[in-house]
Order: C-alpha cells, then structure tokens, then sequence
C-alpha cells in the first residue's frame, strides 16, 4: 500500500505541475491521435483554396494578399447564389490599392451579409510589457462586412493544440470561428427565429439584445450579451440545453445549432482542437472551381447551408508563413495552414467536438488510483510476472483512454501513466522485494570497505574473491604530508600521537568522501586519495581541488584545537593515466594504485617546502578550473624526472577570493613573466614589490632569490627559468 501510494501521489503531483500538463499536450495527445487516426470531416464546412492553377487562370500575382479584390467580390456573389450560410476570409484586406475593387468587394458583401473578414494582432514589444493592438481590414470592407474577428494561434511551446474563443488581451474579442458560427446561426436560423428560441428557453435578459445586426460592430454587441447571458450563473448552458429539449416544433439541426451557440458561450476562453486528419482531410474546393459550371460534385459539392472558409492551403501560393506544426504534420513538412485550423476551430464548435480534458483534478485522481493499483502489481508479483501485469494494465488504459478519446472527444492523461508511474511502479517494485538482499550485501560491502576502496569492495562482495585483473583509468591523485611530524613524535606519547593521528585522518577521510574521492592508504603522517574515470573529466580534477582546500580548512580547526601538536600539512596534485588492482598471492593481497602521478603528486607536495606553499597542482590538474583562483609559479623539473612540469598553486575558490588575494596573483604574474624573459634584475625588483604588499608570501621571496643568483651565475645552465630540484 506504501508502495502505490507513492506511486500515485508521484502521478498525480505531476499531473498538476507545468512540466507534466505540457508533456500530455506534446506527446500525450500525439500518441491518441495517431492511435485514433484520420476521421471524416464534417460536411457543413468547406474550404476553398487560393492555389496555384487559380492564380494562373485569372493571371494573379503569387501573393494571394495582391489577388484582384473584384475576383473576391465575385466569388463571395458565387458562393451565396450556392447557399453558403457564412463566408469566412482568412485573407487580411490591407490599405486599399484598387477604389473599384475595394468598392466591388464591399457592394457584395452588403449583398450576401454573411461575410466574416480576418483581423491581425499587432504586438508591441517594450521592456517594460507587451501590448496587442487589433489592426481591421480598410474602412470600406470593414464597414461592409458582417462579422470581423482575429485569429491568433497559441503555440504551447511550438505546436497549436487549442484555439482562443475570445482573445483577453485585446479585451475579450470574440475571435473568427466564434463570429464565423454566430453568423452561421442567424442566416440558418433567421434572427427574430433565433430570439424567439432564446426566450422560449429561458435566455435572461432578453430586453438587452440588440436589434438584428446590420455591422460587424452590430455582431459584437450581440456576441458580448450573448456571452453574458449564458455565463450568467453556473450551470445555466445546461438548463438551456435542456430547456431545448422542451421546445415543440425545433427541428434537429436548429437544436444541434442552439446548443452549439449555447457551449461556445459557456466555455472558456479558448479550446482544444480536435484535428480530423492531415492537411486536405476538410472538404477543399479550388477557388477557380467556382467559375466551372460543369464541375461535378466531387470537385464542386454542394453548398447550402453550409460554412465556407476561403484562403491559402499547403499546395497554395504562400511562402509557408502561415504554416502551423500541429499533432497531423507530416514528415515531409506539410503543416496545417491557419485557414484549416480556423474551419477545424469552427468545425468543432458545430459538432460539438472539441477536446474535453479531464481536467486537472480529474486526471490527478484517475493517475493516483492507476499509481495504486501498478505499485501493488509491482510488490506483490516478482520479475517475468510483475513486468507482464504492469504491460497488461498499461494496454488496457491506453486503449480505454484511446476509445474514450476517439468516441467522446475525452482527453485522459496517456504519458504521464505510461511512461512514469507504470515503469515507476515495476521498478520501484523489483527494487523493494530485493531490499533486503541488498541491504544485507550493502553491509558486508560497507565493512570490507573500511580496509579498501569501495569499488574493490564492491568487486569482491560480487566476485566472491580477489581479482587479478587490472583497470586502467584517469585519475587525479592527492598526496598530503605533516611538516614536522618527525619532531611531533619525539615531544607527544605514542598513545597520544595515535589519537591525534586518527581524529586528524578522520577529518581528511570525511573529506575525501564528501567528493567522491576514495582513500588509497596511509604512510605515517602521508595518506593518498584518488578519483578515478573512465576518460578525463573535469569533475574529477574540481572534485580533488575542491577537497583539498576544505582539507586545509579543516586542518586549521583541527591546529586550533590541537596549539602544541599542530598538523601543518602540505598537499600536492597530479593527474594522468592510473593502473589500480590486486597485489599479493597466497591468500593474502592488497588493493593499491600505480602509476607515475601518485609518485610525482608526492613530488609536488615536496615542492611546498621549498616555496613555502600549503597547496601546489600541475597544470593539467587546474587547467580551465574557472571555479578556483589559481596562480602560476614556474617550471619544475621534479627528482627523479626528465621534463619540467608547470605548477600553480591554488589559493581558493573564486567565490570567496579577496581583493587581496587577486592583487597577489596579477602582481606575480606580471614578475614571472619579467623573469620568463630572464630580465633578472626587472623580475627582482618587481619581485620585492609583491614582498611589500605581501611580506610573508614564499614564491616571490623564492623568485627574488632566484633572480639574484641567474644574474650572477657564470654558467647558462646555473641562470635557467627552468628550476630543477635535485631534493624530495
């Protein structure tokens, strides 16, 4: 019960986050329209084309905005002699460039009064906010026309899934596919016809409806008490609808369209698309169809009674920037253009078809009772069967969820169930029934641990017994040492320095493990970490910087507590290819890391006593580490080594540098490069110039030296930047 209660509650947290309503909407709904597929459309809207053969007929330009506005006039004369009952153009009429035209254009639409016309959203960015303005056809067509309406289409995040009804932002305006069914309803029903239906239902406040709309202006006076009327008070649609039901002699069609007006108003301000198909799945007629007399009705249909929406398509003229990626875009690029969204849009009001989710709380309670009942599949039955019932209960609500969308239009949430919580449920299951086998193995890990790495340990808990076998990794190694420890041990007792030993290995043990480092040993006052990869990482070489500069604050803590017996350590860092394995033979064996940076990171820390230095890396070690405030301090050929090795000394993190510090590091950059040049006495001089500023730092007291004796050596090799060390 534990279990499926954490599984739903995951669920059903998620479904009510951004992040989770978002992925429904990407794949979720993908997935149940490609489970559903392509429908038929519905035959009461039409669309027709500005393509390509048309333009070349009536000899138009390629722009469809630069067609004749007289061909448009005639075709609106066209398509109201067939009977179409709303004419909707997703055609944006700008400033008028032909009077006659323009004139022809609005003499028809006065004419047909069932012309809705396209208006653009303007947006105004400025820093301070964003402003939409509407921008409506020229005066003349705007005066002509019987409804206007914008169209802007939401894009969450790159794909239009929903519609606006009514567009806030430039206060609520009803957009086309709402202006485009309210002019639908009035010329199929007859608007003393559709306020008689209004009354008889119970429309409150019919006194404030305006006389039958003459204007567009007119329309949106109607639309605005419409809206109000039946957002009047919750559940009144439904009453409505109902009432319908009631009224003697409404035919089918009048009820079918009352109670679509009825919803449209109810909703909210925008919908969910329920697409039918891919690009040309609506009804699409070639614009120059209409001129065909002879067209049969596969290529010329009938039209009465029905809403035609008329603009560009996928195979028309347009340069594609009306091109809108939906759930039905295909691979080779075809989207759905903004005129078969708007008839998709208008479509789905008519018939009552848009998208209905759940909702949020709905989807959350359906999610935690799935999660319940997987997380119990998941614990109760084991390996093979427990992922066999978690696959079975996962088809059957994927096919639910895929009926109830394809035969009520009925959005249930399909990722989040099939992707998080069921996997969730199986893993979170497999991995409870073996808790206990694993804590038990965790234990005897955890105990082997203590006297090596824990990847050796967790390699001998599997294997049973030593491996030798070898693994060949980048490592960064850290080697630490206590100055004067020799002296420590003659002035404290062995039972004390042995507590004292072990408080001050447990600080720099808990450091190492902290980032991820692992303790490869001790050597008296030394210990050695590591941190290995498969190929170099960064994250190593920052984990191993980051833990050696909290090993050295630490160590001042433990020197605070400690006055008399102080631990002053120094550290040195190396990185480079590392073999690490099992030693030994004859039942007895070790875990150790070989390899040359482990010899040459002790080096290094030996090189602190001639610089006076508490933290020293090579270069490889600290290179493009921006995190930490690092300095340079020369060229070093080590003991025992042929080539030099550049080495920084890390003073800390970035984030915690002063100005101080930064001043040190730019200042004795500037004199080591004086001394790269082997201007002895310049680099001297700028050398003592640091020690005024900074009296008690080693490197520079260690450079000025070092200049003096280049400018007085007699031998070239006694007056190199490159400093060798002959000493441990």
């Amino acid at each position: 019960m534990v279990l499926g209660l954490l599984v739903g509650l995951v669920g059903s947290m998620a479904s009510l986050t951004s992040p989770g309503w978002s992925l429904e909407q990407e794949v979720g709904l993908s997935w149940l329209f490609t489970l559903r597929g392509k429908v038929a459309a519905p035959a009461d809207t039409v669309v027709v084309v500005l393509d390509k053969e048309s333009a070349a007929r009536f000899e138009q330009p390629e722009k469809i905005r630069n067609w004749a506005r007289s061909l448009h006039a005639e075709l609106i004369d066209r398509l109201t002699q067939r009977g179409a009952a709303v004419i909707v153009f997703d055609v944006f009429f700008e400033a008028s460039r032909d009077t006659g035209g323009d004139r022809a254009l609005a003499l028809a639409m006065q004419r047909s009064k069932r012309v809705a016309l396209f208006q653009r959203v303007e947006r105004e960015r400025t820093p301070a906010l964003t402003m939409d303005s509407l921008v409506t056809p020229t005066p003349v067509l705007t005066a002509a026309a019987a409804g206007l309406g914008p169209f802007p289409l939401p894009k969450v995040p790159n794909r239009v899934n929903q519609v606006w009804a009514f567009y806030h932002a430039v206060g609520n305006v009803a957009t086309l596919p709402i202006v485009a069914l309210q002019i639908y309803t009035l010329q199929r029903l007859g608007y003393a016809n559709f306020i008689a239906h209004l009354q008889q239902a119970g429309f409150p406040s019919t006194e404030a409806l305006p006389s039958e709309p003459e204007s567009a202006q007119d329309l949106r006076a109607l639309i605005d008490v419409l809206r109000g009327g039946f957002r009047s008070g919750p559940g009144f649609a439904q009453g409505f609808i109902k009432q319908l039901d009631k009224s003697l002699g409404l035919s089918p069609d009048n009820k079918g369209i009352l109670t679509a007006v009825a919803k449209m108003y109810a909703q909210g301000d925008s919908y969910f698309l329920n697409y039918y198909g891919p690009a040309g799945t609506i009804t699409t007629i070639p614009y120059r169809a209409l001129w065909d007399e002879r067209a049969d009705s596969a290529v010329l249909p009938d039209l009465t009674g029905k809403a035609v929406f008329v603009g560009a398509t996928h195979v028309s003229l347009t340069d594609r920037v009306d091109d809108f990626h939906t759930v039905f875009s295909t691979e080779d690029g075809i989207d759905l253009t903004g005129v078969e969204i708007a008839a998709t849009a208008f479509a789905n009001l008519l018939d009552d078809r848009a998208l209905r989710p759940v909702g949020k709380w709905a989807g959350s309670i359906i999610l935690f009772l799935l999660g319940i009942l997987g997380g119990w599949l998941g614990y109760r039955l084991s390996g093979v069967r427990a992922a066999i019932a978690i696959v079975v209960l996962g088809a059957g609500y994927l096919f639910t969820a895929a009926l109830v969308f394809a035969n009520h239009s009925l959005w249930m949430p399909t990722f989040l169930p099939l992707v998080v919580q069921l996997p969730l449920a199986l893993t979170l299951g497999l991995w409870w029934q073996f808790l206990g086998a694993r804590h038990t193995s965790e234990k005897v890990t955890r105990a082997i641990h203590y006297y090596m790495p824990r990847r050796a340990a967790e390699r001998l808990v599997e294997e049973g017994q030593p491996s030798t076998a070898v693994d060949i990794d980048y490592g960064v190694c850290l080697f630490t040492d206590v100055s004067g420890y020799t002296t420590l041990t003659e002035e404290v007792s062995p039972a004390e320095l042995a507590k004292l030993s072990n408080e001050y290995f447990a600080l720099l043990g808990d450091r190492l493990g902290q980032w991820q480092g692992e303790m490869m040993g001790f050597g008296g006052d030394g210990m050695v970490g590591l941190w290995t990869e498969a190929q170099p990482a960064k994250t190593a070489r920052l984990r191993a910087c980051c833990a050696a500069l909290d090993i050295l604050e630490d160590v001042e803590d433990f020197n605070n507590k400690h006055p008399d017996q102080p631990f002053h350590t120094r550290i040195g860092l190396h990185a480079g290819s590392v073999v690490l394995g099992n030693v030994g033979g004859g039942g007895h064996y070790s875990y150790v890391a070989r390899g040359d940076i482990m010899n040459t990171a002790s080096r290094i820390e030996g090189l602190s006593k001639l610089l006076h230095t508490r933290l020293l890396a090579e270069e490889s070690v600290v290179r493009d580490l921006d995190e930490l405030l690092v300095r340079r301090v020369g060229a070093f050929v080590l003991k025992g080594k042929h080539d030099a090795l550049t080495i920084y000394e890390i003073l800390c993190r970035q984030e915690t540098a002063t100005r101080h510090q930064q001043q040190l590091c730019a200042a004795f950059e500037t004199a080591l490069n004086i001394f790269k040049d082997r201007q002895w006495w310049a680099a001297e001089r700028d050398f003592k110039q640091v020690l005024t500023q900074h009296p008690d730092d080693g490197p520079s007291r260690f450079y000025r030296d070092r200049c003096r004796q280049c400018a007085t050596a007699k031998r070239a090799e006694d007056a190199s930047t490159t400093i060798r060390i002959e000493t441990k």
